[in-house]
This record gives C-alpha cells, sequence and structure tokens, in this order.
C-alpha cells in the first residue's frame, strides 16, 4: 500500500505545484463566486483527475487487473474531495484563521489526509488482496522520492516562504510585495525602466536563487556534508553585506534565508530517516 500511496502524493503534488500556476491558483481561492473561478476549479479538478488516472493505468498494467471500477472509483473520488477542499478554502477566514501561510498548509493537510482516509478504506475492501501483490522496483520507488522531495524544496517551500513572508509583514499590497521583496526575502531594485517586466522578472529570479540555495542545502545535509552549508549561506550573506544598512531588509532576508534552510535541512533529514 505504500506504493500506491507514493503514486498517489507524486499526482497530487503534481497537480498543485507543477500543473498550476500562479494565476490559476488565485482564480480558484475565491470560492466559486465568479464563473471565471467556477472554471478554474473544475479546470484544477480535472487535472488531478487525469493525474489520478495515471496512477491507475500504471496499476492496471502493474497488476493486470481487468475490474477497474475500484481503481477509477479512486480517482474519482480524490478528484471530487479536491475540488470541494479547494472550494470551500475560503471558510478558514470565517473561522477565525487569516494566516495564509497556515492555510496553505492546512489545506495540504487536508488533502494529504484523504488519500490516506481512501488508501485506509481500501485496505479493508476486497481489492486489498490484489493491491498487496502490487510493488514497484527499488529503482522507480526511489525515482518517486526524489521528484517528490525536488517539489518540496522548490514550489511547495517558494510558495510557503512568500506567504510566511507576507504574513508576518501584516496586510500588504501584493503589488507591493511582489515589487519590494522576492521569494527569498531579497529586496528587488526600484530603479528600473520597465517595472512592470522587472517586476516579474525578479521574481522568478528570487525564486531560482532560493530553488538552487535549498537544493544545494538538501544534496549538503542527505550526504552528510554539513560543512558546505557554511559555504552556501555565508557567500550568500557575503554577497548581500552592503545591503544590511536597510533595517527592513535584513529583517527580511534573515527570516526569509533562516526560513528557506530550516525546510530544506528538515525535508533532507526526513529523507535521510526514510532512505536509511
Amino acid at each position: 500500500m505504500l506504493e500506491l500511496f507514493l503514486l498517489l502524493l507524486l499526482a497530487h503534488f503534481a497537480g498543485d505545484f507543477v500543473f498550476q500556476d500562479e494565476d490559476m491558483a488565485q482564480k480558484k481561492n475565491g470560492g466559486g463566486k465568479t464563473s471565471q473561478e467556477v472554471q478554474s476549479l473544475l479546470f484544477h479538478a480535472s487535472i488531478h483527475f487525469l493525474l489520478y488516472l495515471g496512477v491507475i493505468v500504471i496499476l492496471v498494467f502493474g497488476l493486470h487487473y481487468s475490474d477497474i471500477k475500484w481503481l477509477f472509483l479512486i480517482a474519482t473520488l480524490l478528484a471530487v474531495s479536491h475540488l470541494i477542499i479547494d472550494w470551500k478554502k475560503p471558510c478558514w477566514e470565517c473561522i477565525g484563521i487569516n494566516n495564509r501561510a497556515l492555510i496553505f498548509m492546512l489545506d495540504q493537510a487536508l488533502h494529504i489526509s484523504i488519500i490516506i482516509l481512501i488508501i485506509n478504506w481500501l485496505s479493508k475492501s476486497s481489492i486489498l488482496t490484489v493491491l498487496q501483490s502490487f510493488e514497484l522496483s527499488n529503482f522507480f520507488e526511489t525515482v518517486i522520492f526524489v521528484i517528490i522531495g525536488i517539489i518540496l524544496i522548490t514550489d511547495f517551500s517558494n510558495i510557503f516562504i512568500r506567504l510566511f513572508l507576507e504574513t508576518i509583514k501584516g496586510p500588504v499590497n501584493e503589488e507591493v510585495a511582489i515589487n519590494k521583496y522576492n521569494d527569498d526575502g531579497a529586496e528587488t531594485a526600484p530603479e528600473l525602466s520597465n517595472p512592470i517586466n522587472n517586476k516579474e522578472n525578479y521574481k522568478k529570479t528570487g525564486r531560482y536563487i532560493g530553488n538552487l540555495e535549498r537544493s544545494l542545502t538538501f544534496l549538503a545535509v542527505i550526504s552528510g556534508a554539513y560543512e558546505v552549508l557554511i559555504g552556501i549561506y555565508g557567500t550568500k550573506t557575503a554577497m548581500r553585506f552592503y545591503e544590511f544598512n536597510n533595517k527592513d531588509f535584513a529583517e527580511f532576508y534573515f527570516i526569509g534565508t533562516l526560513l528557506s534552510a530550516l525546510l530544506a535541512i528538515s525535508i533532507a533529514l526526513f529523507y535521510r530517516w526514510v532512505l536509511g
């Protein structure tokens, strides 16, 4: 059943972080109040359904199982539950939860909990004996672990850090937040000829730097080369040293960097524990 969980978890992360851009995420989080929001919700749920369907295809070929109604039901239940959770996402604010970073984590926890509940339900059904015969090779299991890890230290971490920084700064205009800070707490240059294009460029640059930083941190911890961390963060800090006169920038820089490092190290240590 672990193999099934890993495949469904990978499908979930792919649907939420790989095949969903920021524009779709913003449109579908409105609670379906407009036709555009409804279309975004349905399109997002459809992507998840197709990804879960891909897992079914793997199971069908891996198990040589002809009765696919149970497997098709898995994809349907997961896609519908995902749609409902995303549709009702604004309800967190109705019960007094306004912290966007916390809402993001609770949302992901709910989605993953549904996957666990459905697998637990399947473990008590007649399909259990069939599913128990499904095994992934060590190579493919490792590949899935690696892909999930890449998503966690890149897109997942990027979103969480951005939401966390916005939360501690208080209610801010999103336009200002994008102009002033990238996802890693680094301040963008104000004197640019084309502010709209450069705003997006600096935002992407911040993400790439953060992704590279966390990837190197992840590899260093996985391999046990902890001394490399001194080089990574020492070099980064040295490059920004002369900007620390700006207290506002310095605070966000250190918070963003420490949070980024904490996420990468935590994920790496978890992987070391799981993979032995």
